[in-house]
């Protein structure tokens, strides 16, 4: 497997650094990790920047358009990144102390596994289950890039590292989304199992123990518990943990299944979530905004403006995101426009990224080829409606409003420019080049009034009107003229018929009318049927079977 990373028994490898804390020596789940990295080494390993060249501002429009995507990826390193890489890779080693295989502390821990598998007794779960001193959370705004950085950080430990001297397969970490509903306990831990299925060589987790479907909920957290073990697990990232608020139950199934199974495995769980979170975790907004456990601390929106001698970390993102315009007329970060895209998208990096790029591509379509202040907020009131709510609130700072806006939709960077590239087909097009002044004009338009009915003088008395007063109108909106000088028109009235209609004969002229049938029945004491033949509406059954 190319995600696999073996050892050997004694870890010889070129680039091996021995751990110098304590408790980690000795330990060959820690040892297998890659080695403590420093600030620097973390900072290089998280930046993410474009593959820029000033000589493709002369590329066409479509193919600076593709070089816009690669923003999406963009990732400036800031002090926050760099806490959160450290508190991970810390709660992995310190979560792999004392499990270290064949011991006795991990032998009991497998024998009470076994137990219950073999007895059918479940792991007992309740309202009073306390998350344990290896359980955190991170939690932030929508668009900090919370899920991408632990992603991130996590990309720096390999998927699986095989130990020949213990037979196992190591797993640093495992990363699950929890369920929209907030209960599907089954649903999450399909998840976990299809996930280590793919990563384990030869095994068949995912067949064994969901696709026939024999196992309930209880029975799954235990298989759950087992695979974790046995493999080792470093962390469990339990990410969106907001949609546990959606739960019937009040979140506390699946919250307490991974808080009980983080407390009796040993094994280090990370919350990942919006606002909408604290409430899941049992803390207020506010108490959210404070560190919460091995020195997360909450995401915010970056400042606009920050103390005499601290960094400031918007300004720092700015100048380096402002180095990757591919539009034709490139300018300086002024203070005004790093203020007008503070005022758009409240510090939030995730929306400056998707502004920037958009506002290029609009630059590019209109043919200005440069950014102006004026533009970005032409962008923003136009492309980033959906997100207003939200930002509104962060502007008032609206604590109690923000957590109405986690599930607003968020700004998705290639339909955007997408939607910008259509505009500007559109504009390119021949109802935005053909001028008044152009001989093809007034044929064009009365054509197409033609085509909808219009005789070929109407058509183009209505075409000619539109020019009567010597203005210049583009094709598109010359039509709508026309079209509105003819609704205009006072209607015509319609000439008399020629000829009247015969008026059509009443009930009491139409002797044969089957309805009849019914009264003259009741008045001669006979049936429907026979009325019916007698007015030669039903013929007798014998002729019938003659005619047959």
């Amino acid at each position: 497997m190319d995600n696999m990373h073996q050892l050997s028994p004694l870890c010889e490898e070129a680039d091996y650094k021995p751990q110098r804390i304590p408790a980690y020596i000795g330990n060959p789940l820690i040892e297998a990790l890659p080695s403590i990295k420093t600030d620097v080494e973390l900072q290089a390993m998280m930046t993410q920047h474009p593959a820029f060249d000033s000589r493709h501002r002369k590329w066409p429009t479509a193919e600076r358009l593709h070089l816009l995507m690669e923003l999406q990826n963009f990732m400036e390193p800031l002090a926050r990144n760099i806490e959160l890489a450290r508190a991970i890779d810390s709660m992995i080693r310190a979560g792999y102390v004392g499990r270290v295989p064949r011991t006795i502390v991990h032998t009991r821990i497998t024998q009470a596994i076994h137990e219950r598998q073999a007895t059918g007794l479940q792991y007992a779960f309740g309202v009073n289950t306390t998350p344990g001193r290896l359980t955190s959370a991170h939690l932030g705004l929508s668009g900090t890039g919370k899920t991408t950085n632990v992603r991130r950080v996590l990309a720096q430990y390999p998927r699986v590292i095989y130990h020949p001297q213990y037979n196992l397969y190591q797993v640093p970490y495992i990363h699950t989304e929890l369920p929209s509903n907030g209960a599907s306990v089954k649903g999450w831990a399909f998840d976990f199992i299809g996930q280590l299925d793919e990563l384990i060589p030869g095994c068949h987790y995912y067949r064994e123990y969901v696709a026939h479907g024999r196992f309930g909920a209880e029975q799954l957290i235990t298989i759950v518990n087992h695979l974790a073990h046995l493999h080792g697990v470093g962390i469990l990232i339990g990410d969106e943990v907001q949609n546990l608020a959606n739960s019937p139950l009040g979140a506390k199934v699946v919250m307490t299944e991974l808080v009980s199974m983080s407390n009796r495995l040993g094994l280090p769980l990370l919350f990942v979530g919006t606002n909408k979170a604290s409430r899941v975790l049992g803390m207020n907004f506010c108490d959210g905004r404070r560190a919460v456990g091995h020195c997360i601390g909450y995401w915010d929106r970056l400042p606009s403006a920050v103390p005499e001698g601290e960094v400031d970390e918007w300004a720092t993102f700015m100048d380096t995101l402002w180095r990757f315009q591919w539009v034709r007329k490139p300018i300086a970060l002024t203070p005004l426009l790093r203020e007008t895209i503070y005022d758009c998208c409240q510090g939030i990096v995730d929306l400056a990224i998707k502004l920037f790029a958009v506002s290029q591509a609009r630059a590019m379509f209109d043919g200005t080829e440069t950014l102006t202040a004026e533009l970005v907020m032409h962008v923003y009131q136009n492309d980033f409606k959906p997100v207003h709510p939200m930002l509104s609130a962060l502007r008032d700072n609206d604590l109690k409003a923000l957590l109405k806006y986690d599930d607003i939709r968020p700004i998705d960077l290639a339909e955007a420019v997408r939607a910008t590239r259509r505009q500007g087909d559109s504009r390119s097009s021949p109802l935005y080049g053909v001028k008044g002044d152009d001989p093809e004009f007034v044929p064009l338009i009365s054509a197409s009034l033609q085509a909808v009915g219009l005789t070929k003088q109407e058509a183009e008395d209505a075409a000619n009107s539109t020019i009567a007063d010597g203005q210049t109108p583009n094709l598109l909106s010359g039509l709508k003229s026309a079209l509105q000088a003819l609704t205009a028109r006072a209607p015509v009235p319609r000439a008399k018929a020629t000829q009247e209609t015969a008026p059509v004969p009443s009930f009491d002229e139409r002797p044969l009318d089957y309805r009849r049938s019914i009264a003259a029945a009741r008045a001669n004491g006979t049936t429907v049927l026979a009325e019916l033949g007698r007015l030669g509406m039903a013929k007798p059954l014998e002729e019938i079977l003659d005619l047959a």
